[in-house]
């Protein structure tokens, strides 16, 4: 089974994964990487000001490299 990695990259922030996990099809490593980043998106960008555009970056890799990426951008504007 391969191992896909899933690295973080916030603003300037890089997490990389060491450890991974197995999945049978690729679909499942998609999915995963797709609720990590509604996870992450989720719990980090309230608190995030000014207003503005943030963007952040889950990536899937297998050995060989990088085979994805699922990018969230998050916009902060004012209402006036």
């Amino acid at each position: 089974m391969p191992r896909y990695y899933f690295d973080v990259k916030d603003g300037d922030s890089i997490a990389n994964d060491a450890e991974g996990i197995e999945f049978r099809a690729f679909e499942n490593a998609w999915n995963e990487a797709a609720r990590t980043a509604a996870e992450l998106a989720k719990d980090r960008f309230p608190g995030r000001l000014p207003y503005g555009d943030q963007q952040m970056k889950v990536g899937v890799r297998v050995e060989s490299g990088p085979i994805m990426a699922i990018c969230v951008k998050f916009s902060v504007e004012p209402c006036r």
